[in-house]
């Protein structure tokens, strides 16, 4: 599943590393940026999903993850109020 997408032009160097992806990219003619591509923790995950109405996958992450049962039912809870309000 992809939450987010991105192009980068002039792409100088791409260097991986054990937890993220870093771009060297011409920001401008003079100018150099770094990117740093890491991915997110399971509760940025889920809130995302959530705020994206993606209810089973934020239940799936959650379950995979071992959160609290409390959690994955808040989940469930959400998803159930998010019907109810389009009836």
């Amino acid at each position: 599943m992809i939450l987010f997408t991105s192009s980068y032009s002039g792409i100088l160097a791409v260097e991986i590393e054990n937890d993220a992806i870093y771009l060297l990219c011409m920001a401008s003619r003079d100018h150099k940026m770094l990117v740093k591509l890491s991915e997110q923790g399971e509760n940025m995950k889920i809130q995302t999903l959530l705020g994206k109405s993606l209810f089973t996958e934020a239940q799936k992450i959650a379950k995979a993850a071992k959160f609290p049962l409390e959690v994955v039912a808040e989940i469930s809870k959400e998803h159930a109020d998010n019907l109810y309000d389009k009836k």
